[in-house]
């Protein structure tokens, strides 16, 4: 299972579509089973499973039944449902959301769960000391700046005024919070006194307020999760209220997916990743395989304000001459999808907004490209250069780029390379001057999680440099928007302005694949949530 929370400057842009599950989808939900069971999952090594250093797709799968969250996302639509928390509201100016806890809960060590425990779960996470990655989740919370400098440990505007009301003040309008708080980095209530025991204990053994619990403490060969048996079990998002159906799961931890793969086959775990070679072989036997979008995609930058880059209609035209189809099938064995749009089926329930109908499809449409080529009225130039980073195969797919451009468009490209670390230092420096190869992660189920970093004129990770003061604004409005249904309005718009101004070429988004034991099911639907990972607390023997 590839690697989900990847570092913010890591780009990648994601797209609308919907997980593929060959277990028969449309099944009639079944019964649950009263025999007691357990699951094994195959999984390389998560590294860190402190809920606030989680970077690794494993790490998140095994989080995701340790921890509860303060909201949940629907798996399989991502709508925002009660987590931790029963209700939530946003304040007319969207500055202010107010979450009221669900009575009742507690960690894994017995003690009740309270409105502080946010207060220092949060902060914690935003303190340098901490050492989180993805401490930019709560760069709107009142305070921020002053925990990252070292002036205070506590987040000013997380407080608690009731043990049961937790209050999130916010610097600016911004009504998609509450969907950050689903996500398990920033969600995650943590008990301050676990977290203090001596260096490594949290970090191998997390308590935390999940269906399952830790067993022992994470070995190099696995972890076991057993039962939590006074879990609330009133999670929205799931049936069952999350409880969870194995009596336990152990997570067994292998060098490879083709290790996890080869031990599935011989019987030995439930549930493992599938290599590319092995994808097709999968797909021919019966209820073994399913696949979903990761929250991946890679995509070609264009530097905007330099000419002939500066013109949409040149833009275009060089989206239109991919042939996305010879590079996710000719290389890359069907092990991606192929992108329709700017929000990806992982932003939640505002992602079926912003198809692009200039973007193509899967194989190249030379006249179409020749067509916007005309209309741009530029002088196209005869060659350009196109950058990378080293390693990873990216030269191969980048010349079958290169080549359709060169056929379709007369334009000779000329591959240049560098480390990753010198690569960023260039783009996030003077700059490319011809496209680019990066790629985006989506980190929770909103829009704003994909569109703020890579086209907001502020943003440090806008390395195409793309600047509008119409999708600015549209941004603005759906920040500042509570109603639901108007902000995915304000959200589908930005898309639509993204889609004619094509900053970047979208190549594919990426494919989790997954197999699954004979008869595992999750009694009708998807097997894989909206970022492709298991839902392990539906599975179950058919």
């Amino acid at each position: 299972m590839s690697s989900r929370r990847l570092p913010a400057l890591l780009l990648v842009l994601v797209f609308v579509a919907v997980a593929c599950d060959k277990n028969g989808g449309t099944e009639t939900p079944k019964a649950t089973p009263t025999g007691p069971f357990e699951l094994s999952v195959a999984l390389t090594d998560p590294g860190m499973l402190d809920p606030a250093k989680i970077t690794t797709n494993a790490a998140t799968i095994i989080g995701a039944q340790v921890c509860d969250t303060l909201l949940a996302f629907d798996p399989r639509t991502g709508a925002l449902k009660p987590g931790l928390a029963e209700t939530w509201t946003v304040a007319p100016d969207a500055r202010k959301v107010t979450f009221q806890l669900r009575p009742g809960v507690t960690f894994h060590n017995g003690r009740a769960v309270v409105a502080e425990d946010f207060v220092y779960s949060l902060s914690r996470l935003a303190d340098p000391k901490t050492g989180s990655s993805e401490h930019f989740l709560v760069d709107k919370v009142a305070g921020y700046a002053e925990v990252r400098a070292g002036a205070t440990p506590t987040l000013a505007g997380v407080k608690a005024p009731s043990p049961q009301t937790l209050e999130v003040e916010l610097t600016e309008p911004f009504a998609e919070f509450p969907s950050i708080m689903s996500s398990l980095v920033a969600g995650s209530a943590l008990p301050k006194e676990e977290v203090d025991k001596p260096a490594g204990e949290f970090a191998a053994k997390p308590v935390c307020t999940g269906p399952y619990q830790v067993e022992a403490p994470q070995t190099d060969e696995g972890i076991r999760l057993v039962r939590n048996d006074s879990y609330h079990a009133s999670n929205g998002a799931f049936r069952n209220g999350g409880r969870g159906l194995a009596d336990a799961i152990n997570f067994r931890f292998v060098a490879s997916d083709a290790d996890a793969y080869r031990l599935l086959d011989e019987g030995v775990v439930d549930v493992s990743p599938v290599p590319v070679q092995d994808l097709a072989a999968a797909g021919r036997i019966e209820g073994r395989l399913s696949s979903g979008v990761n929250g991946h995609v890679a995509y070609i930058g264009l530097p905007v304000k330099k000419a002939p880059f500066d013109n949409a209609d040149f833009r275009q035209a060089l989206a239109l001459s991919v042939d996305r189809r010879s590079i996710i099938s000719g290389l890359l064995g069907d092990s991606r999808r192929t992108p329709t749009g700017l929000l990806p089926a992982s932003a939640g329930s505002s992602a079926a907004a912003g198809d692009c109908a200039g973007l193509g499809t899967e194989t190249a449409d030379p006249q179409a490209a020749q067509g916007a080529l005309g209309r741009a009225g530029v002088e196209a130039p005869t060659e350009m250069t196109v950058y990378l980073n080293s390693g990873g195969g990216h030269e191969q797919w980048l010349q079958k780029v290169a080549d359709r451009w060169e056929e379709d468009l007369g334009i000779k490209s000329v591959l240049k390379t560098d480390d990753w670390q010198p690569y960023l230092d260039f783009l996030a420096g003077s700059g490319a001057d011809g496209p680019f190869r990066l790629a985006w992660a989506i980190k929770y189920p909103s829009p704003e999680s994909l569109l703020a970093p890579l086209f907001s004129t502020s943003s440090l990770d806008n390395f195409s440099r793309y600047s509008s003061a119409e999708f600015d604004a549209a941004m603005a409005k759906a920040r500042g928007t509570v109603d639901d249904t108007q902000r995915a309005a304000a959200y589908a718009e930005a898309g639509r302005i993204l889609c004619n101004d094509m900053p970047v070429i979208p190549i594919w988004f990426g494919q989790d694949n997954l197999a699954f034991g004979k008869g595992l099911t999750t009694g009708g639907g998807s097997r894989l949530d909206i970022f492709g990972d298991p839902i392990l607390r539906e599975l179950r023997p058919s």
